[in-house]
């Protein structure tokens, strides 16, 4: 793979994702040549496109999916908040048709997208967390293209404390508690929060991917937390050895 060297921006960390083999479309974070500021860019067809930011000196791109829409975070201001000690963040989606639209927090000074891969899918729907009026709470939230979605609050079944992972049918995986549960893995389809359980001697668990088949990777933690299992979730559930 080759990339275009920077012109006005000189390059300092790499988080190159190829949108496609065709289109040679990538996207990453650039520091300036003077070092005080961090901004997001797309690399296309030889071209760095710096894409600005939400008011604040810096943004972070993490994501591009095959729309071309990229997903990050950014500075709304450059006055540190008395609680967080950085600017107020808020994610961002940026597309052509519409530059780098805020979307917003929970009420929080600080909300940042799922930096792992899976935060971000091919309909423009992003997952992260967001601080809470106060920023001393943050929950999990979902970007569904039109709204912030608490989804600690607003899912049935059980209350998501993490969103690890989404796929392109809107389904989200992570941990989350449960009535009779504390922590364990879960996947949320349309507003339901569904229990994947733990395997059988441990006590807590969390689903950290999806894939379109709905198929989950979770973690299977024993009661001490000392040991750590891998298994797989569906319908042929199993252990990974």
């Amino acid at each position: 793979m080759r990339v275009a060297k920077p012109t006005r921006w000189q390059s300092y960390t790499s988080q190159l994702a190829k949108l496609s083999f065709k289109e040679q479309i990538y996207f990453g974070l650039a520091g300036s040549a003077n070092g005080t500021q961090t901004r997001a860019y797309l690399w296309e067809k030889g071209v760095m496109q710096d894409l600005g930011t939400l008011g604040g000196p810096d943004a972070v791109a993490l994501f591009v999916n095959e729309r071309g829409q990229v997903a990050g975070f950014s500075y709304t201001n450059s006055t540190p908040n008395p609680v967080t000690g950085v600017p107020t963040t808020h994610p961002f989606v940026w597309a052509r048709e519409t530059g780098m639209k805020d979307l917003g927090s929970l009420g929080g000074a600080l909300g940042w997208v799922n930096s792992e891969s899976g935060g971000f899918n091919n309909r423009g729907e992003m997952i992260g967390k967001s601080n809470l009026a106060g920023d001393q709470v943050s929950h999990p939230f979902l970007w569904d293209g039109e709204r912030l979605i608490d989804l600690y609050i607003h899912s049935v079944g059980g209350n998501p404390l993490t969103a690890d992972a989404i796929n392109d049918k809107g389904e989200i995986v992570g941990a989350a508690a449960f009535p009779a549960q504390p922590c364990d893995a879960y996947l949320w389809r349309d507003g339901v929060a569904i229990d994947l359980r733990h395997l059988n001697g441990d006590c807590y668990n969390e689903a950290l991917a999806i894939n379109s088949k709905s198929q989950v990777v979770a973690i299977s933690f024993s009661c001490d937390g000392r040991a750590i299992t891998a298994r797989l979730c569906g319908r042929r559930a199993r252990q990974l050895t």
